[in-house]
């Protein structure tokens, strides 16, 4: 089979012909593959739709240079850029377009999209605002609602979007009761649930409920605890009443505490600062509060403390990643004064000094008058109590 020589590009002015070469992969010194070259032509054409030129034509021809070798020519066909004329929609009532229109990204062409690009017609964020009207339905108590495929259809130089919309009929809260197991009291956990304050169902505060809930149970060792909402509608009166049924499950206990990325950090330094302890009861917030304690040690360019699930229901071990940042400093300065005429200053200080969270500093000022040197040593941590410790020389 024939290997290409080269790849040649004609006919690209509106974007740059590395980016269609880039768009279209296809190397040189590569075996010759017609269906290759069919795909790198179509996904040349989305490069050029996404950008908003939808007239695009691209070919592709061969020419042989030698026997065993082949060049291949790309013509690209531009044509203008089209943009948005027109987004409506079918099936809303309860909502004007115009309401509609504030939910979604697209947006039709505007006196500023030769420099902003809107107006260009964007597939991804297209089913992205399908989704996006659905949920603004699903959260204004339209729990049935439904947003069908947007239809994109060409006039000329101009795009006419429409959404199809099935609104059903809208919801409103009814009772909110919490069942199962039960770990403070019905009247307290009820008093949590902000889906009560709300006069229609609405799907994202109830889905924030049910996480704040989870968090709570977590808090208090039970890492798997679900809790599982049960709607239950009643169309005649349009009314939905909400049952929270949560299942705890084991309480569960913190195994081992593994510490990664510290390569010249030692553990105890980063063990002290954790509010998590081994053979300690789970809780979801002794991590979080953990994260934040060794990110205020200002040593580690990332922190991330990740419960880790064992063999055992009951036992969770909890991975420490860091990664190490510098934590030298060096500074110099000069300035001059009616009292001490030239002066010059400079400090040298190490926040962690040979991993172990002690701070050692030099510092000097100079001058015609006067000669002042400062060398400082700080253990914030003395063995590993909440006590400081530090001495200076001067």
């Amino acid at each position: 089979k024939k290997v290409i020589n080269r790849i040649i590009i004609n006919g690209t002015d509106k974007i740059k012909e590395q980016d269609v070469r880039d768009a279209g992969g296809i190397n040189p010194n590569t075996i010759l593959n017609p269906t290759h070259l069919n795909e790198a032509v179509q996904r040349i054409v989305e490069l050029y739709k996404s950008k908003g030129y939808y007239n695009t034509k691209v070919t592709y021809s061969l020419s042989y240079p030698s026997k065993d070798r082949v060049d291949v020519h790309f013509t690209v066909k531009e044509g203008q850029k089209i943009y948005i004329g027109k987004i409506s929609f079918k099936g809303n009532s309860a909502y004007d377009d115009g309401d509609l229109k504030d939910v979604i990204q697209t947006s039709t062409r505007g006196w500023l999209s030769w420099l902003t690009d809107t107006g260009v017609l964007k597939m991804d964020i297209l089913n992205q605002d399908a989704a996006r009207i659905a949920a603004f339905y699903h959260n204004n108590g339209f729990v049935e609602a439904k947003v069908g495929e947007p239809v994109v259809e060409q006039d000329n130089d101009k795009l006419s979007i429409t959404f199809s919309i099935e609104e059903g009929p809208r919801f409103q809260v009814g009772t909110v009761d919490i069942q199962g197991d039960l770990i403070e009291n019905k009247n307290k956990l009820i008093s949590l649930v902000k889906i009560r304050d709300e006069k229609f169902l609405n799907r994202k505060v109830l889905r924030d409920d049910v996480f704040k809930l989870t968090d709570l149970y977590a808090e208090h060792g039970y890492a798997y605890a679900e809790i599982n909402p049960k709607v239950e509608r009643t169309p005649n009166s349009k009314r939905a009443d909400i049952t929270l049924n949560v299942n705890k499950g084991a309480l569960v206990h913190f195994n081992r505490i593994e510490i990664e990325g510290n390569t010249r950090t030692r553990d105890n330094v980063i063990r002290r600062d954790l509010t998590v302890r081994e053979g300690g009861i789970f809780n979801s917030k002794a991590l979080r509060k953990s994260t934040g304690n060794l990110k205020r040690l200002n040593f580690f360019e990332e922190v991330t403390v990740t419960p880790k699930p064992t063999i055992h229901e009951d036992q969770m071990n909890v991975l420490v990643n860091v990664k190490e940042k510098s934590t030298g400093q060096f500074s110099v300065g000069g300035g001059y004064s009616s009292s001490d005429g030239l002066m010059f200053m400079s400090e040298i200080s190490e926040n962690n000094l040979m991993g172990t969270g002690n701070r050692l500093s030099l510092a000097a000022n100079l001058s015609g008058v006067s000669s002042r040197f400062n060398l400082s040593y700080t253990n914030p941590r003395i063995f590993d109590s909440r006590v400081l410790a530090g001495i200076d020389l001067f």
